[in-house]
């Protein structure tokens, strides 16, 4: 099963220039962590000599952890995002075995442990899919490996990457131009849904209150009548509730699962139809993120 993979390029150690370092691997194709261990020959492409090494030396679990993931773990074909300077984000596609680099460059920059690796730069944070937004949120790791939430991260990072580079996606993806909702991440998930609510229910998004922090809704629509309605979606595992407290003054109070049909006992919930979602996001690509469209062919919506 092909993975997606997050791996910052940063280095800890002061006297790294992580511009310069992230720039070298998307330049001449690297992808890599640190951890580098003097008595490891340069260009070992044998794991079990640098983790014998490293267990002589006592490394730290982090270490440990890292190596482990980037020798055993990342499998060619794989997908792989850096955020560079000016939040800018590159895909990259592992293309090479582990190997172990200890002199020019590899030194200087602090990656010790790399495998070849194809990028392309996809560029700001508004292209980019939500759950790789997510996993850059706050610190990480060196390498961590970017949580599937109904493979939303493969999903995207594919269809990507067959916009920019061409080529078939079958192998991570079972068939070209696919796309599932429940693998849609939650903020385009949420504009989906609001486009839709605007365009063929004539409900209209106030936007002040659009993107304030509330427990109840993603924001507040009105329509020509005068109601007020509020909006709830979810995304990935997270259900909504079967129950909803419906706050005084809000007329309808639209609800949308991608993941179920769970009928609510709720006074004034509207469940929003999937298969109607679907439909609109078929008749309207202009509308979507770049990287939910971007395969050659005419896109499908799948279960």
């Amino acid at each position: 099963m092909t993975q997606v993979w997050k791996v910052p390029l940063r280095s800890m150690r002061g006297d790294v220039d992580v511009d310069r370092a992230r720039q070298f691997c998307f330049d001449e194709g690297w992808v890599g962590i640190g951890w580098g261990i003097p008595s490891v020959p340069d260009r070992t492409t044998k794991p079990e000599v640098y983790e014998h090494a490293a267990a002589r030396r006592k490394a730290k679990t982090a270490a440990l952890t890292a190596f482990r993931a980037m020798s055993q773990r990342v499998k060619k074909g794989d997908f792989v995002w850096c955020r560079a300077k000016g939040d800018i984000y590159w895909l990259g596609k592992v293309d090479g075995a582990w190997t172990y680099r200890s002199v020019g460059a590899f030194d200087e920059f602090d990656l010790y442990q790399v495998r070849k690796c194809e990028w392309c730069r996809v560029g700001p944070a508004d292209e980019v899919p939500g759950p790789v937004k997510n996993a850059y949120a706050g610190r990480g790791s060196a390498i961590a490996e970017i949580q599937r939430e109904h493979d939303a991260a493969l999903i995207a990072s594919a269809t990507i990457w067959q916009g920019i580079k061409g080529g078939a996606i079958t192998e991570a993806l079972g068939r070209p131009g696919s796309f599932s909702l429940s693998a849609m991440g939650h903020d385009d998930l949420e504009d989906l849904v609001a486009l839709f609510l605007q365009l063929e229910e004539r409900w209209l998004v106030v936007p002040s209150t659009a993107k304030r922090s509330t427990p109840d809704t993603e924001f507040v629509l009105r329509n020509a009548e005068g109601k007020r309605a509020y909006l709830q979606v979810k995304s990935g595992v997270t259900q909504v509730p079967r129950v909803i407290e419906v706050p005084q003054g809000v007329d309808v109070f639209f609800v949308f699962d991608p993941t179920g049909d769970a009928h609510h006992r709720s006074p004034k919930v509207v469940r929003i139809d999937n298969a109607r979602v679907k439909a609109f996001a078929i008749s309207h690509p202009s509308l979507l993120p770049k990287h939910l469209f971007r395969s050659l062919g005419p896109p499908v919506v799948t279960e």
